[in-house]
Formats: C-alpha cells, structure tokens, sequence
C-alpha cells in the first residue's frame, strides 16, 4: 500500500512531471539553485571563449573589420548581464531565461562569424556544436529550454 511520500513522488506526463503540484515547484526552486554554479561556470568558460577569439582574431585574421568586435563586445555584455543575475538571488527566476538568451545569441553569433567574417564553414559548425554542448551539457536548463536556445 503506497504512503503519502510515495503520492508525492508520482509522476505525470511520460515522467516529466510530479502529479503533486507542491512536490513539481519544490523540485523546479531546487532545480534552479543546483543550476547556479554550473551556470556561473559555463558563462565563464563562454565570456572567455569570446575574449579569446577577439585576441586571436585581431592577431591572426586580418578580414576581421570592426563590426566584428562590436559584435564581440555586444556579446561579451550579454554573458555578462547573465553573470549579474546569476549573481543576484532575488533575480533566480530570470536566471534559466537569461542563460538561453546569452547562449541562443552566442550561437548565432558564432555562426554568423563564421559564414560572413571569415568565409569558414567549419568555424559556423563549430559555433553550433559549442551552443549545443553549452546548452544541453553545461547549463542546467530543461530539455525544452535547452532545444528552444540553441
């Protein structure tokens, strides 16, 4: 005969889901706190890829103009700004929508970066393996939130 924490435990929806409605918003706040430092750590790792491609890019690829770096200061601000609400508690219902938005923007950006600055398909693949990995791999976001950012 099941018990009470058994009920709670049920789940709906091909198992994505807790039929009890307290149990499926203590999971979600739970959620989101485990998130915080992975997401800290891939916005990290990401604000980092960017400034090395800008170092390298000026360096190295002479066709890279200066649109290109307002793209990349454009995009360094956006990781940015998710850093500031990951930061902030009182901002962690923001936190999972800001991370998709930094990483959907990243991702068009590397591919744009890639197609248009230096006429590098592979680059552009790289920049959608790198968004999907970040999306799916190192930011805690759900599968839908995952697939609807990248």
């Amino acid at each position: 005969m099941p018990n009470a924490e058994e009920d709670d435990l049920e789940l709906v929806r091909r198992g994505t889901r807790f039929a009890n409605a307290k149990t499926e918003d203590a999971y979600r706040a739970w959620h989101v706190e485990q998130a915080v430092p992975f997401n800290r750590a891939a916005m990290l790792a990401s604000l980092g890829c960017w400034a090395a491609l800008s170092v390298t890019s000026a360096l190295w690829v002479p066709s890279v103009t200066a649109p290109w770096y307002a793209l990349f200061a454009a995009m360094m601000s956006v990781i940015s700004a998710s850093l500031v609400v990951i930061s902030r508690p009182g901002l962690r219902a923001w936190m999972q929508p800001s991370v998709m938005l930094a990483n959907f923007v990243a991702g068009n950006a590397a591919v744009c970066f890639g197609m248009f600055a230096i006429h590098a398909v592979e680059i552009s693949v790289l920049g959608v393996v790198l968004t999907n990995f970040f999306g799916f791999a190192l930011f805690r976001l759900r599968p839908s939130q995952a697939a609807a950012a990248v």
